[in-house]
């Protein structure tokens, strides 16, 4: 379809003159000055064209004023219904959001599916966190410990973050690599961080640093289930997260998703999304990494570094090369 071609402006002087001709043809001149003589009005002018050009001046200004004054007034009134608008609308995202913390059952373990969306060039800042990606990885979580079990094909390994703070990583049921917290690698510290998950924090967040609103309508919406998104306010310290959509079961107050914009010194990572599955007990061992290993395994720790670091590489580099 071709473009419209764009049309002259009006005249708007000639308009208003045409108008006020027309308007013009309209008035009895000899009826006006008639009325105004019975009414003991002087008249001064004794034409009556122009005593019923000023007549129709005038009431074409009176006119003009009170629609003027009723648009104002009706823009005023939209303006003022927006706003009370917005403001229902956080006060049911702040209500919903609430309603899903005080249902959260303290200390629950938690599993979760994972996807991961990279943002326009971290593949190249962030290696193990892409390569992370393509694998089907679940989040066991307990307030501060979580581990991650990641399958590809045949291919199955664990990583995790005890209750100690060690992160350690389990390429195969044979071999174990742990490390203190102030030793690890900072990429690998980097990809538990954005795959970790601790939804009491999110929430918590939610309501005191982010403004929060109530999605309806749109094409992702799910019968029986809300969404509720939460932008980072602009007064608030820069966090791990710019965003949040949560999605709320309107009968349980149960969140079955959430979906986070993660940030790293400001810029964007990925879209992770943590999708519920289900919860249960879970013991203390799978949270370590003696959990995930044979026995007889081989553990590599601060003791071995050089051998651990040897490891390390190996297991990366398989990683990224998706073997």
């Amino acid at each position: 379809m071709n473009p419209e071609t764009p049309r002259p402006d009006p005249d708007v002087d000639s308009l208003v003159r045409a108008y006020l001709h027309e308007q013009e043809q309209t008035v009895d001149a000899q009826r006006i000055l008639a009325s105004v003589r019975a009414r003991g009005g002087a008249v001064s002018d004794p034409n009556p064209q122009r005593l019923a050009r000023i007549s129709l001046a005038s009431r074409v200004a009176r006119a003009s004023v009170r629609w003027g004054v009723a648009v104002a007034a009706a823009c005023v009134l939209m303006i003022f219904a927006w706003n009370l608008h917005q403001v229902s609308v956080r006060a049911d995202a702040v209500r919903l959001v609430r309603g899903a913390r005080e249902a959260l059952e303290p200390q629950t373990d938690r599993l979760y599916r994972i996807h991961i969306k990279l943002a326009q060039g971290a593949a190249e800042r962030f290696p193990l966190l892409a390569a992370l990606a393509p694998f089907d990885c679940r989040l066991w979580t307990r307030s501060d410990r979580f581990w991650i079990e990641a399958k590809q094909d045949n291919w199955a390994w664990t990583c995790g973050h005890d209750e100690q703070g060690r992160a350690w990583i389990a390429p195969t049921p044979e071999t174990g690599l742990f490390f203190v917290p102030e030793e690890v690698p900072e990429p690998l510290s980097l990809a538990l961080e954005l795959c970790s998950f601790d939804l009491e924090r999110v929430l918590d967040l939610l309501l005191t640093d982010f403004d929060t609103t109530v999605i309806r309508d749109d094409a992702d919406s799910i019968a029986g289930v809300t969404r509720v998104r939460g932008t980072l306010r602009s007064n608030r310290p820069l966090r791990r997260f710019r965003s949040a959509e949560v999605e709320i079961d309107d009968k349980t107050k149960r969140v079955r998703r959430v979906v986070l914009a993660r940030m790293h010194l400001g810029r964007a990572v990925a879209q992770m999304s943590f999708t519920f599955d289900q919860s249960g007990a879970q013991p203390e061992q799978a949270y370590r990494l003696s959990g995930h290993l044979d026995s007889g395994s081989i553990i590599y720790g601060p003791d071995q570094r050089l051998r651990r670091r040897r490891e390390l590489l190996r297991f990366c580099g398989s990683l990224l090369m998706g073997q």
